[in-house]
């Protein structure tokens, strides 16, 4: 998707991308390998983001979720919302004439939060 949207946006005078995250991203990340990576935003790369990604998925196949230092509640939403905080970074710093960043709304009643 950004690749048909980025040159749409470079048309305009404030092109803008705003990101819905969460604050549940990656200070809720307990692997210290993904932390390190996800973290380090002047190496960052979407390749790297990928590998962690990657690598989740592969102990999540395993069952090993745990064992392997991810989140174990609601590991998936958290490395997603981690995952995407650093692509922001990534798209910030790659089209620095743009104003790239993610929001976190606070709570909102959907159907993962039943009241």
């Amino acid at each position: 998707m950004r690749e048909a949207l980025i040159p749409l946006l470079q048309l305009s005078d404030s092109p803008r991308i705003v990101n819905v995250s969460s604050s549940g991203g990656l200070k809720n990340v307990s692997n210290e390998w993904a932390t390190a990576i996800l973290g380090d935003a002047e190496n960052l790369t979407e390749e790297k983001v990928d590998e962690v990604l990657s690598q989740y998925m592969k102990d999540y196949k395993e069952g090993s979720v745990e064992t392997k230092g991810w989140p174990a509640y609601f590991s998936a939403y958290t490395l997603s919302k981690a995952a995407m905080n650093a692509y922001t970074r990534i798209l910030a710093k790659k089209y620095p004439g743009f104003c790239i960043n993610c929001v976190c709304p606070g709570f909102v009643k959907t159907d993962r939060y039943k009241l």
